[in-house]
């Protein structure tokens, strides 16, 4: 994960998500504590972003 590049997707000056590409997996993490990252299998990734992009989730 050290290598991971990471870009961030900010809603304010302060608080940013950002996401990897682990090749299998997706990381995601908050900046103020980077050393916090969940995972998530690829195809789990895309199928949120998917139900989030249609407002699936309310």
């Amino acid at each position: 994960m050290s290598d991971a590049k990471w870009v961030k997707a900010c809603v304010s000056d302060h608080h940013c998500v950002e996401v990897a590409d682990f090749g299998a997996e997706v990381g995601m993490r908050n900046s103020q504590q980077p050393e916090t990252v969940l995972t998530f299998p690829k195809a789990a990734w895309r199928d949120l972003i998917a139900a989030l992009k249609s407002d699936e989730l309310g």
